[in-house]
């Protein structure tokens, strides 16, 4: 074999090895990308059945809190604002005026 035979063939096997090497790095690129996305979906999924197993265990247990339109029974929502109306009656030195608890409502959501 030539000198110039040689060098050639080298070169060809050089070239072979180094495109084998960025094949072999361009798949474990793509394998870091695929896990990385495999990863972040599993985690949505538990999340999402974690967040749905403790609203349903809430729901269930509590119930759905709603307010009836019912003639002179308190129940629900009612109830609850009839008992805050009770406790600031009995601790409340002063009289207690509606329309500033609204307007103090009011202020505290905007």
């Amino acid at each position: 074999m030539t000198s110039i035979n040689f060098c050639k063939e080298y070169n060809n096997k050089k070239k072979t090895v180094l495109g084998g090497k960025k094949n072999l790095m361009k798949e474990e690129r793509e394998e870091k990308i695929y896990i990385s996305l495999m990863l972040v979906v599993i985690t949505v999924i538990i999340t999402f059945l974690i967040t749905s197993v403790t609203v349903y265990k809430a729901i269930a247990k509590n119930g759905i809190k709603y307010v009836k339109i019912t003639d002179g029974e308190v129940t629900g929502l009612d109830e609850t604002l009839a008992s805050f109306r009770k406790v600031l009656e009995k601790r409340y030195l002063g009289e207690i005026d509606d329309e500033t608890l609204v307007e103090g409502a009011l202020k505290r959501i905007c």
